[in-house]
């Protein structure tokens, strides 16, 4: 399902957590539980100063009367505002995917410390978990599930990031058969209680 607003297309995306249906339209912060055909609010993303700017259009149409042509520019106005793509929840906390000044993130919240907070390793150049334990290179999660946190990771950008020496484990042992233009990796990280 996707919906149309200015000349973006958002996806509508739904969460599955302990048996519960979760959902949350891109064009509203609050993240409801499905119940029969009753939304639940269970959650409300707080935006703050961010807040006036979901109704912003991504793009702003210009019409040139003499040519009777028109074009769409970007809206400088909307290069703040956060668009939401997906949420990946735990019983401790929830993952959530968004885009902020045309840029992938990810921030995770802490449900016992009401804290949020942005992931991003300092040495890293995007936004994920950095693979600390096989020595791979920052991983943004996909999905999670049975407390397994399922992410792909490019072969090329592995072969470009990993140093062969300081990789360990499943990792050290694909390397060297890994080619450029390979499909993706599947990464799968245990998550613990």
């Amino acid at each position: 399902m996707f919906v149309i607003r200015g000349l973006s297309l958002l996806t509508v995306f739904f969460d599955d957590h302990q048996g519960k249906t979760y959902y949350k339209n891109p064009l509203e912060t609050t993240i409801f539980r499905l119940e029969g055909k009753k939304r639940i609010p269970e959650y409300k993303l707080d935006l703050s100063q961010y807040e006036k700017l979901s109704g912003e259009d991504d793009a702003v149409i210009v019409v040139d009367k003499k040519t009777n042509t028109g074009t769409n520019l970007p809206n400088k106005a909307a290069d703040k505002k956060f668009n939401f793509f997906n949420i990946l929840e735990t019983n401790h906390g929830m993952g959530i995917e968004y885009a902020q000044e045309n840029e992938r993130r990810f921030a995770w919240y802490d449900k016992e410390k009401g804290a949020l907070c942005r992931v991003r390793s300092p040495k890293a150049q995007w936004d994920g978990f950095t693979d600390d334990m096989e020595g791979g290179c920052t991983i943004f999660p996909r999905f999670i599930s049975k407390n397994k946190m399922i992410a792909v990771a490019s072969a090329a950008i592995l072969l470009e990031k990993v140093k062969p020496a300081e990789a360990k484990g499943s990792l050290k042992e694909l390397l060297p058969d890994l080619m450029e233009d390979d499909n993706q990796v599947l990464v799968v990280a245990q998550l613990v209680n």
